[in-house]
């Protein structure tokens, strides 16, 4: 039994999946105005800098505030990350009297259940990578009455994020 032309098939059907994911997820873009913009948390490198994907996520959550000028913004995740997306907005010129920080969170999951601790049930919009969009749809309807979610793009790889994005829907959706 040859296991390459099955094995190839596979490999294209998730590829093909990935890209569906990540092409679904550039489709959404928010252009109303909400209550509060959630950050969730990304990669921050050892001496503080955000990674690209933080980054991307914070200049996201930074143009949709120009369109809402009242709106709080929540900086969700641990291992500093809550921290460093409260800096970076407040660079931005964000007042920091709009921020509000969620440190304890460590995965999407609880990026949506501790945002939710911390706010009525209000409109919100999530800012995200493209590829996660989906996820993030899913996991905050479970809390707040009307989301939307942000995407941001620009990843050199996408693929490579949306791979491992996969893996983690499959895990969130087989938990529920």
């Amino acid at each position: 039994m040859h296991v390459a032309g099955p094995l190839a098939v596979g490999v294209a059907a998730l590829f093909a999946a990935a890209w569906g994911l990540v092409a679904w997820g550039r489709a959404h873009r928010v252009e109303r105005a909400f209550d509060v913009i959630i950050v969730p948390g990304a990669r921050v490198y050892a001496d503080g800098r955000p990674s690209p994907a933080l980054l991307r996520r914070i200049e996201g959550a930074r143009a949709l505030w120009e369109r809402s000028r009242g709106a709080r913004v929540v900086g969700t995740g641990h291992r500093g990350e809550a921290a460093c997306i409260a800096r970076e907005l407040i660079a931005l010129g964000i007042p920091e009297d709009r921020l509000i920080h969620e440190p304890e969170a460590r995965n999407t999951a609880e990026n949506a259940a501790r945002s939710a601790k911390l706010l009525a049930r209000e409109r919100v919009v999530v800012v995200t990578d493209d590829f996660h969009v989906l996820r993030c749809k899913r996991l905050f309807r479970e809390h707040f009455p009307e989301v939307e979610v942000h995407s941001v793009s620009g990843s050199r790889f996408p693929w490579r994020n949306a791979m491992r994005e996969l893996a983690s829907i499959s895990t969130a959706w087989t938990r529920r």
